[in-house]
């Protein structure tokens, strides 16, 4: 068993332990017990199982300590009061970590890679900083890339296969769509339950959001040749590097073709599975993939000069 999962499992041990406990055996003694085992006991486990196990950092012990001691402060706040300053502490605290980290990282031009980078430094289990990138990929590219130009590194020839399926109108106009809708949804909820109401809002508004995000990432994350291989980027949806010596054209292959529904251009077949990135973070092995790029001359082009360098 990984060391995140080794340190998941006895911290969710431990913790419905503690809960148990205090709600049979209610002291002032014995809450200051809980909260000790809360916030030491619980920073012990991580590192016996993860920093000790793994390459994480020993700084990366503090997170764990803080959110030990939030718990604390929820389950005995007579113990260890002011709940509502330790959780807004921790998440000014942790915002204000991952900006800096992501200034740090200014030299890597994209954005992704940045987030990822930051996501890692914090979360323990690798799904999980992938899936909490993808996250924060979808409103970055929503919120903040207006003034972003498209991320081609120096080298590289770009190339686009989204505009004959029209995939950022597809979003754009579903994301116009939504907008439409919150009104009479939310005066129609607000019928039977205000919170009900706000909550389908804000869910609307997310999800909004969200379309948005998609829509600009295919303009700002083109598909790559480079000399090392094909970077197949399709927005946020699909990210794929496949490098030079796994570039092995077929034929008559029935693969994954983006755009989706449409008849391929070229198609690859690799000597060994190859592990592709589905939004939000989620990672699949593929065996070969079918592309049809919107200006094939200029795909072929560059396909040709890769192989011949």
């Amino acid at each position: 068993m990984r060391p995140e999962l080794r340190f998941a499992a006895a911290a969710i041990i431990l913790n419905i332990g503690l809960n148990v406990l205090h709600h049979t055996a209610h002291s002032p003694r014995i809450d200051a017990a809980i909260a000790a085992d809360l916030t030491l006991t619980n920073s012990f486990l991580y590192y016996l199982f993860v920093i000790r196990s793994s390459a994480r950092p020993v700084w990366t012990l503090l997170p764990v300590l803080l959110l030990g001691v939030l718990r604390a402060a929820v389950l005995v706040p007579e113990t260890i009061p002011g709940k509502a300053w330790i959780g807004g502490g921790l998440e000014l605290s942790l915002l204000g970590f991952v900006a800096w980290h992501f200034l740090r990282t200014r030299h890597i031009s994209d954005p992704i890679a940045r987030m990822e980078a930051a996501a890692a430094a914090i979360m323990p289990s690798s799904t999980g900083a992938r899936l909490l990138a993808g996250e924060w990929s979808v409103l970055y590219y929503a919120l903040f890339s207006w003034r972003d130009k498209p991320d081609i590194p120096e080298g590289a020839k770009p190339f686009t296969l989204y505009k004959q399926a029209s995939m950022p109108e597809l979003f754009g106009c579903v994301a116009m769509a939504s907008v439409f809708e919150i009104v009479p949804v939310h005066m129609g909820l607000s019928l039977w339950s205000h919170t009900a109401a706000w909550i389908a809002t804000g869910i609307s508004i997310y999800g909004m959001v969200w379309l948005i995000g998609m829509a600009r990432s295919f303009h700002l994350r083109p598909a790559l040749i480079t000399a090392d291989g094909i970077v197949v980027r399709y927005g946020l949806l699909y990210t794929l590097t496949i490098p030079a010596n796994s570039l092995q054209q077929v034929s008559g292959e029935s693969f994954r073709v983006l755009p989706k529904g449409e008849v391929p251009s070229v198609q690859f077949a690799f000597p060994e599975p190859l592990e592709a990135t589905i939004a939000p973070g989620l990672r699949r092995k593929t065996d070969g993939i079918g592309l049809r790029p919107d200006d094939p001359a200029a795909f072929f082009a560059a396909l040709a000069s890769l192989r011949v360098s």
